[in-house]
Formats: C-alpha cells, structure tokens, sequence
C-alpha cells in the first residue's frame, strides 16, 4: 500500500483540466539536498488511472484521436501536454517526468484501480 510520503512516493498533479491526464502521479526522487530540483534523480514514478467497475471496465482512448489509456504512447502523449500547459509547476513537472521516460522508462509503474461501488471493494492491476 502506498501512503503519500512515507514510502519515499509524494503525489503530484498531473491532471489536464477537470478530467484529463494521469489520475494520480506519485514520484519518489533520490535525497539529495545538494543538487537543485531540476537535476534531483528519481527512483520512481507511478502513474495511475481509476476506473468504475462493474462486470469490467475499458481504457479510454483507441479509435480516437488519443493513443489508449496506460500505454507509453499514451504516458509520452500526456507529458507532452503537460509541457504546453500556462502553469509553469507543471511544465517543470513535465521536463522532469520526461528527462526519466527519455532516460529509463523502467522508473515508470503503470496501475490501474478499479472501484466498484456497489461492492465497495477496489482491485488495485499493474500493468507492467
């Protein structure tokens, strides 16, 4: 179970709007209080969508004009947004997030949490 800073792992926004981009961004980066934030290294990234389920559940995007869901095309696609956002925090959260897809995508842990609220049961998927 992941809790917000006590494994190393702090969210970041990496929505788009309302409703587009990742639906949770948690990097762990190396401590290392001597090098400025734009060089720290990172040691993980998790990127993760939610989905309601119910009998199943599908990732957005194929045929349409996005690359689907979870996918590298699909990850590489949302920092590249990010990258054109007005909001200077998350064009610097961009350059980092794509220095390390650049560099070693192995960093990258894709998950997917299906909630069905009629269960009120979650199921947590890894997808690489």
């Amino acid at each position: 179970m992941l809790f917000h800073g006590k494994d190393g792992y702090f969210r970041q926004n990496g929505k788009l709007g309302s409703s587009n981009g990742f639906d949770g961004l948690f990097i762990k980066p190396a401590i290392d209080f001597t090098k400025p934030i734009d060089e720290i290294n990172i040691e993980g990234i998790i990127i993760n969508e939610s989905k309601q389920i119910g009998g199943g559940f599908r990732m957005n995007g194929e045929g349409q004009k996005l690359p689907m869901q979870m996918t590298e095309e699909w990850v590489e696609d949302v920092i590249g947004r990010m990258a054109t956002s007005k909001d200077p925090k998350q064009v610097k959260l961009a350059e980092i997030l794509l220095r390390e897809f650049d560099n070693n995508r192995q960093k990258f842990t894709r998950v997917v949490t299906g909630v069905d609220a009629g269960s009120e049961t979650i199921g947590i998927i890894k997808l690489n």
